[in-house]
């Protein structure tokens, strides 16, 4: 019974943490913030242009190294089956994450009034299938402590 809390707590912290952190690192790998320096007629704008297209780059590369930097680490003090539904846990976040990044909505009771740019229900439902395939993954690698 104890197993089986334990791995609904970790579940919901590595639920959190995980989507988190890929959301940073997605968000900084797809999309764009900051324009082209070239659009910009003056020199000063284009220097802070490129000081944030620069620093959009270091903070990505940052989130990649804390992503794989969190997997380790769930490896290392737990097990190969904890740093694998961590893993699950992220990529279930994917397909929603890139709905959000193409559309400009999250998946909510506006994007759902719109019909021509829903979330397909076969990706939503992947997601899901994907977040709760991780629980029981969870509590064996908790368990088995």
């Amino acid at each position: 019974m104890f197993g089986i809390l334990k791995a609904i707590v970790a579940w919901v912290i590595l639920m959190l943490v995980g989507t988190n952190i890929i959301g940073f690192l997605v968000r900084g790998l797809v999309h764009q913030s900051v324009p082209h320096e070239d659009e910009f007629e003056t020199e000063f704008v284009r220097g802070l242009v490129r000081r944030v297209r620069r620093w959009d780059t270091v903070a990505t590369a940052g989130w990649a190294v804390l992503c794989l930097g969190y997997l380790y680490l769930l490896f290392r003090w737990w097990n190969l089956t904890v740093a694998l539904a961590g893993l699950v846990l992220m990529l279930a976040r994917l397909p929603e994450l890139l709905f959000e990044l193409r559309t400009g909505l999250s998946y909510s009771a506006e994007a759902r009034r719109i019909s021509a740019m829903n979330m397909s229900r076969g990706a939503r439902v992947f997601c899901d299938i994907l977040a709760w395939s991780a629980l029981p993954l969870l509590w064996w690698g908790v368990s088995r402590r």
